[in-house]
């Protein structure tokens, strides 16, 4: 597996699961909603349409992308 560093931070992202913009948006939206309590990832999944894995990987690393696709925005 391909893997990076982003930025100083010590985790590794893998490209092979790496989250598009796009993706981290969907999840963010559902999150902002207030529909679901988002480690039901089954309904988050319905929700965003994404798949477990996504989800998952947006969750184990949800600051990282956070600063990678949110940084001066205001809302999603």
């Amino acid at each position: 597996m391909n893997k990076e560093y982003y930025g100083s931070d010590t985790r590794k992202l893998n490209k092979d699961m790496a989250v598009t913009k796009e993706e981290f948006d969907a999840y963010v939206r559902v999150q902002r909603s207030g529909v679901t309590n988002m480690f039901n990832v089954n309904r988050v999944s319905e929700l965003s349409g994404l798949n477990r894995l996504k989800i998952v990987e947006i969750m184990e690393k949800y600051d990282i992308y956070t600063d990678k696709y949110s940084k001066n925005e205001q809302k999603i």
